[in-house]
């Protein structure tokens, strides 16, 4: 079986059964039946490991058998979905084994998923959520999707989430929020550390409105123009996935900054982190 290395566990060195649960010990899941996607941060787990976490336990009541990862891309340009040959992926908490019938499945309808062996090589941003999926799922099985900011994403989520209907099948979009700081190259807001947080939160409220109201058409734009998403094709498609797969609404579960996970990292530079579930 070929299965695909960590690469990122610098991102979650502190990964453990017991920190999961220290980070949804006394929260209590709204209930969400019908739950079909979500939108989940990838930071280090010391800023949004919390958020995440919250996220897969609410998506418990579903017992979803597969989480189809929309992966975002941060480090090879890819103008399409794609994955890659990897027959299962190692966690800190065991291997998660890849839904080959699942993934052929979906190749073979003709969505635009394309494959590329260097498809997810040195990203991070769907192996640090894998550890909650293997804690809180320990039978489920992934189908882990590049998945970049193209245009047709909605319409690929479109087509997805058609694929995916009546399945026992969840889709997760991984995308952190606004990365403010002139380190990031994003820093409009001058003023005192306050309005630095005020704007990342009004400016991240602007996405997670349009993932409230299932609006897929408008997240690529929105991105674009406020800078507000790293992972905005894996949103849109997550979000066109579960209006096809008959979710009516999106809730956010948490939403944070770096600044509230630790108040002492520097106030002018923020990365916003929301969590969210479409049923």
């Amino acid at each position: 079986m070929t299965t695909r290395k960590t690469c990122a566990r610098s991102f979650y060195p502190e990964a453990s059964a017991a920190t999961i649960d220290e980070y949804v010990r006394g929260f209590a899941p709204p209930p969400l039946p019908g739950a079909c996607a979500a939108v989940v941060p990838h930071a280090g787990w010391c800023f949004s490991g919390r958020t995440a976490a919250r996220v897969f336990l609410a998506l418990a009541p579903a017992a979803p058998a597969t989480f189809v990862f929309l992966g975002a891309v941060h480090r090879r340009p890819l103008d399409a979905p794609a994955v890659d040959t990897a027959e299962a992926w190692d966690t800190p908490l065991g291997p998660i084994s890849v839904d080959a019938v699942l993934l052929d499945e979906l190749r073979r309808a003709g969505i635009g998923i394309e494959e590329d062996p260097g498809a997810h090589e040195g990203e991070h941003s769907i192996e640090v959520s894998l550890p909650f999926v293997r804690h809180f799922f320990p039978e489920a099985r992934i189908v882990p999707i590049a998945c970049p900011p193209f245009p047709g994403a909605p319409a690929f989520g479109a087509a997805l989430g058609a694929a995916l209907a009546g399945l026992r099948a969840v889709v997760v979009a991984s995308s952190d929020l606004t990365h403010y700081g002139a380190s990031y190259g994003f820093a409009p807001a001058a003023g005192d550390p306050a309005q630095v947080l005020r704007f990342v939160r009004e400016n991240d409220e602007r996405m997670l409105a349009l993932v409230r109201g299932l609006r897929d058409d408008a997240i690529l734009a929105e991105a674009r123009a406020h800078q507000n998403a790293c992972g905005s094709g894996a949103i849109a498609a997550a979000v066109a996935a579960a209006r096809a797969m008959g979710a009516r609404a999106g809730l956010v579960i948490e939403y944070r900054t770096s600044h509230d996970s630790l108040p002492e990292h520097p106030a002018g530079r923020i990365v916003g982190y929301g969590g969210a579930v479409m049923a």
